[in-house]
């Protein structure tokens, strides 16, 4: 999701700083004492507590002041169920704040006009995926009811709406430095708009009843690739109209011209097809989407190379089970090593109860068992090890080295307009999480 946090933190939290208009989140922010304590501490009338909280402090004067580095590693949702309840949590806390409960800041007159507006726009966008649900479904049942959305010829419907999606999909990501990308809040939207319309309803009707977890759940996994059907139930049955209806409409008539249904050819009919088909491509790849791939490991590896030795211990330095390698990837529970070290008995090593892993470079020193040996014939063999329970300072140095600022994975990845549209256009033709087949 390139138009996710990226959007939010490196572009709509910057543009906030200068109004003083800050969405106080809860990931790594710092709050004074005496700010806390002027507004008899945290609000937690609603359940995103520290949105509310921020907003109360503006209200009352505070300035909130936004610092646009990275100084903390945080975990996002393990799969896309919990990511989607996350956001409908933030949905039920956003619209919670506009309750008189919480003196409806939009129209509190301590705020300014542009905290005003800011706040208008954020819960405007609250009511988004609703309009996508009705972008889906709507033109599908318009064209096979008869009652066209649009009507007019086909070239003179394109004049006017290339323009329009041309600069749809190109001036935002422009204006947002390209961390928003049209064509995959569209596939966001798509995936979210039933579920979120029905909580949408829920919170509306009951709107501080608990719904969903209040905490994010980071720590679930799977072992086999699955769908998940709950969440694409709406998607599943939009592929089974659309299929069903283009094949009564257009399928059965070339069997029997006495199948013909729609004798009546209306102008317009050219536009509703292509806009059905470009709803069933989101669709699909929003499908997609909902395919949950398995968890190989319990911890995140991540691709670094650090010379290492590698010692069981024996005081001799000149014992053949005292080798080196580079690290292939490393976590904070264990590694990859590929050994350089030629004709090294490595089931020997696999064979001890404990060897020492020395990061040459870094200076730290780390113990651990080996739980794999592999040796294939194109490459070097490797080991992956396991770490014995660390201390708190190994602990420390092993997380600044995994988290350095400096590594590529930490940077944001910026990627252009066309390039997004590339990337949806060959996840549409590829479909890897229907053709692949994964295992634990």
């Amino acid at each position: 999701m390139p138009s996710d946090v990226d959007m939010f933190y490196n572009y709509q939290q910057v543009i906030r700083d200068k109004f003083n208009s800050m969405i106080c989140v809860g990931t790594s922010y710092i709050a004074r004492r005496s700010a806390l304590e002027s507004i008899g501490g945290y609000v937690t009338t609603c359940i995103i507590e520290d949105h509310q909280t921020g907003t109360r402090l503006l209200t009352e004067g505070w300035r909130i002041i936004y610092l646009n580095e990275i100084l903390s590693v945080g975990e996002t949702p393990g799969n896309l169920r919990d990511y989607i309840d996350q956001r409908l949590r933030w949905l039920q806390g956003n619209l919670q704040i506009l309750l008189p409960a919480s003196k409806l800041p939009i129209f509190n007159s301590a705020l300014t006009v542009w905290q005003r507006i800011f706040y208008l726009i954020h819960y405007a966008s609250n009511f988004m995926p609703v309009g996508r649900t009705f972008f889906i479904f709507i033109p599908l049942f318009s064209l096979y009811l008869g009652n066209q959305l649009i009507i007019a010829p086909i070239d003179a419907y394109i004049s006017y709406a290339l323009p329009f999606i041309l600069l749809l999909h190109t001036i935002p990501a422009w204006c947002s430095g390209n961390h928003t990308h049209q064509i995959w809040s569209e596939v966001y939207e798509t995936i979210t708009c039933i579920p979120w319309t029905v909580r949408l309803a829920k919170i509306l009707r009951k709107p501080f009843q608990i719904y969903g977890n209040t905490v994010t759940p980071k720590d679930r996994k799977t072992s086999i690739k699955q769908l998940d059907c709950p969440l694409a139930r709406h998607l599943i049955v939009y592929i089974i109209l659309f299929l069903l209806f283009y094949l009564i409409r257009f399928g059965a008539p070339l069997l029997s011209p006495s199948f013909q249904a729609y004798p009546v050819q209306s102008e317009g009919q050219e536009v509703m097809i292509i806009w059905t088909k470009y709803n069933f491509s989101l669709v699909f790849v929003a499908l997609l989407c909902c395919i949950e791939k398995p968890f190989q490991r319990n911890s995140e590896r991540f691709k670094l190379e650090y010379i290492v030795g590698i010692s069981t211990g024996i005081s001799t330095p000149f014992d053949d089970l005292t080798c080196w390698g580079v690290t292939r990837d490393i976590s904070d529970t264990g590694v990859s090593i590929a050994v350089t070290t030629g004709s090294i008995n490595l089931n020997r090593i696999a064979s001890s109860t404990e060897i020492k892993i020395n990061l040459i470079d870094q200076n730290l020193s780390l113990s651990g068992r080996v739980v794999q040996v592999t040796t294939e014939t194109d490459c070097l063999p490797h080991l992956s090890v396991m770490f014995n329970e660390l201390s708190e300072d190994q602990e420390s140095r092993l997380l600044q080295i995994l988290y350095n600022p400096a590594h590529k994975f930490l940077q944001t990845r910026i990627v252009s307009a066309g390039r997004s549209i590339i990337l949806f256009i060959t996840s549409l033709l590829r479909g890897s999480s229907l053709l692949q087949s994964f295992k634990s």
